[in-house]
């Protein structure tokens, strides 16, 4: 059975207009007021709020982050100061209360699925009094619920098209003040290939994944969304097919799912020693976006398990030297809720046999 790659749609009612909700609520939202910005990406909201609050501003960034963070902080036209992530995925309070002197604003990621420690909450609640604007990035971990180390940031930015058989989906929260996307005036091709590839999947999934064509024809769809996504970084608002089904499915539960999976890899990988072993310790209220490890000949796993029809990501290829260690020794195993205990085995099964 293949496992991974893009999420196949849903069954169709699930994207007509929603009859369940008219605003959007994640987990930690339910006791507080937000105002909500949907976008085509993270990158087009990250780009955004820049632009609009903080115009010609310094901003610290981890040096451990999506490319896509920095290139769209600095097309708002800002400059990028990056602070250490250590392996372990913590940061130093000394270094970035030295960095603090360039700049008031801090952008935090929560890196899959890590609750921020006691000590570290304390330094970015010091931070927050001393006058610094912080921006908390939760797409890696967008639907855990921590009232202690969570939904903190004045601003907060996710991505949620990662996470949901959704072609597009990126958002800005404040208390403060909302903002506004562009209206599309033309099809967004990118949403367009990026829908047809989903909906291919799920024909081909449905037919028991035997013909070959059907899935050279969906990553086909699928290369040429990506092709589009990374040639045009205009601003462009969510598409309403996304809208709609993020609405109607909010209620539902199913990435509890992830958190069951995910619990029954690391038991798995325990018999496996430091070959492969979870990046993070995942904790109470906490969801992961996937089984996120550090391994041992990394590439040569990563190439073993598409072979076996095993499609991972890897969070993410990074030249820096300063991670350089970590960005070659991290690998993200899908555990997703289209899956269970059997694919969970057949997962490690895989790695089994790569390792003995």
């Amino acid at each position: 059975m293949e496992i991974g790659s893009i999420l196949q749609t849903a069954s169709y009612d699930k994207y007509l207009p929603s009859q369940n909700s008219d605003s959007f609520k994640l987990p930690f939202m339910q006791d507080d007021e937000w105002l909500s910005s949907f976008f085509q990406s993270g990158r087009n909201a990250i780009e955004v709020l820049f632009a609009e609050t903080a115009p010609g501003a310094s901003v610290l960034v981890p040096d451990f982050v999506c490319g896509t963070v920095p290139e769209a902080i600095q097309r708002a036209g800002c400059r990028v100061v990056n602070y250490h992530i250590d392996d372990d995925f913590t940061f130093s309070f000394e270094e970035i209360n030295a960095l603090l002197s360039e700049t008031k604003i801090l952008y935090i990621v929560h890196f899959f699925g890590r609750k921020f420690s006691e000590t570290e909450m304390k330094a970015i609640s010091h931070w927050k009094n001393e006058g610094i604007t912080v921006v908390e990035d939760i797409t890696m971990s967008l639907y855990s619920k921590d009232p202690e180390a969570f939904g903190f940031g004045d601003y907060i930015i996710g991505s949620i098209r990662k996470w949901l058989p959704v072609s597009d989906g990126g958002f800005i929260l404040s208390k403060a003040k909302s903002f506004d996307a562009p209206k599309m005036q033309s099809v967004n091709l990118y949403s367009y290939y990026y829908q047809l590839a989903q909906m291919l999947k799920k024909q081909y999934i449905e037919a028991g994944e035997k013909d070959a064509k059907l899935k050279e024809t969906y990553m086909n769809f699928y290369h040429e969304s990506i092709r589009y996504l990374f040639s045009d970084y205009s601003i462009a608002p969510i598409s309403p097919v996304s809208m709609n089904y993020i609405l109607n499915t909010q209620s539902q539960n199913s990435y509890f799912k992830r958190v069951q999976n995910y619990t029954y890899l690391s038991e798995g990988l325990k018999d496996f020693g430091d070959s492969i072993r979870p990046a993070v310790i995942l904790n109470p209220g906490y969801v992961p976006f996937g089984m996120v490890v550090k391994c041992t000949k990394r590439d040569e796993l990563l190439q073993y398990l598409i072979k076996n029809d095993i499609y991972c990501n890897i969070h993410w290829r990074l030249d820096l030297p300063a991670v350089f260690s970590l960005s070659n020794q991290i690998l993200t195993i899908p555990c997703d809720e289209r899956y269970g205990k059997k694919e969970m085995d057949q997962i490690l099964q895989v790695i089994k046999d790569f390792y003995r």
